[in-house]
């Protein structure tokens, strides 16, 4: 907790906070969203590939049935 202003800080905005200050930096604290977010870029085409018959069998499924499989690949 910063006692001056009484908010709470994590490890990362804190670095955050103390580089946009000193240096003048803008950063972004991501975790592990932005390989997430990447791959699924990168990978949309093969993801959402719609030739291939029932894997996707309702609209709230976040990705094909088949992801995990070893034909997904193929």
């Amino acid at each position: 907790m910063d006692n001056n202003k009484g908010q709470f800080f994590n490890v990362e905005n804190l670095a955050l906070t103390y580089y946009g200050k000193k240096q003048g930096w803008n950063g972004l604290h991501v975790e592990n969203l932005l390989m997430k977010h990447y791959f699924g870029v990168l990978m949309w085409d093969e993801i959402f590939y719609d030739k291939v018959p029932f894997v996707f069998q309702t609209p709230y499924q976040f990705g094909p049935l088949d992801m995990n499989e070893p034909e997904f690949y193929i």
